[in-house]
């Protein structure tokens, strides 16, 4: 059993690693997902507007499936926020970015070269149907001209999706060289990491350190609902106590787009009861 936890352990570790991100992992599984969903089920290739149907299914999907991979990574965002304001950090913080925007690219092209190795979306953009075209074809010369027509296609349908796919491994190899070839040294200790170390530690302790203050806010104002209480109907304290509540914290009384705590000083002063 402590051998398959183990194994467990490993394998969760390295599918967490920067090497398989997990969720790069699970999207490219969707990709091929979704390519054999569109090729078997919702792709018909029509007579009219063949050329916008076809291409369609080829580059509308990757354009969807780049923004929703820049829309699912947290590093991504994390490296942009706030990058207007400072603008004297822009290039360092695309020079961080780096990484998931080759991963943001990296799933459209997986789609484009699965799409392009399938042949159907190319051949539907670039010929029509096939089955139209052979009913044209009167003479058996006629029918071989169309096959070999449609077969041409096919194979530069697959020489497209082997060009795309050297292309991204030779620009990957490309980029990582030089970017290791102009990259320094990194010393045994980075001032950077320090600083950020030592800024995420103070924020933590900052919260920690609130927590207690806070819940005793929070409680004085529980206790300060409660006091009077001893002698009231239980049902018009549960009222009362949840009306005041939401008075103070809106958005947990039921306002959605409600603040989460107003100004005190706002709100409506209570009357002790007699």
């Amino acid at each position: 059993m402590s051998a398959i936890q183990q194994l467990w352990t490993q394998l969760a570790s390295f599918l967490g690693s920067a090497e398989v991100p997990l969720k790069s992992t699970i999207i490219g599984l969707v990709v091929y997902g979704a390519k054999e969903f569109f090729a078997s089920v919702t792709f018909k290739c029509p007579s009219v507007h063949y050329k916008a149907y076809g291409y369609m299914y080829l580059f509308i999907p990757a354009a969807v499936l780049l923004c929703l991979s820049l829309m699912a990574s947290d590093s991504f965002w994390a490296c942009l926020t706030s990058c207007c304001p400072r603008r004297k950090k822009v290039r360092g913080a695309w020079y961080r970015a780096r990484k998931p925007i080759f991963l943001g690219i990296l799933l459209p092209i997986s789609w484009l070269v699965i799409a392009f190795v399938d042949t159907q979306f190319y051949v539907c953009a670039v010929l029509g149907p096939k089955d139209i075209a052979m009913a044209k074809a009167i003479t058996t010369a006629a029918k071989e001209a169309v096959s070999q027509d449609f077969l041409n296609a096919e194979a530069m349908s697959q020489m497209v999706a082997f060009i795309l796919l050297l292309s991204l491994i030779a620009c990957a190899t490309i980029a990582i060289t030089i970017i290791r070839l102009c990259k320094k040294v990194d010393p045994v200790i980075n001032k950077d990491d320090l600083h950020k170390e030592e800024a995420d530690y103070a924020t933590k302790l900052f919260h920690e350190g609130l927590t207690p203050l806070i819940k005793g806010r929070a409680k004085g104002l529980v206790d300060d609902i409660l006091k009077d209480a001893k002698e009231e109907d239980l049902s018009k304290l549960i009222k009362d106590g949840i009306s005041r509540l939401a008075d103070l914290y809106p958005a947990h009384g039921g306002h959605v787009m409600g603040e989460y705590k107003k100004d005190e000083a706002k709100l409506p002063r209570r009357v002790s009861p007699s």
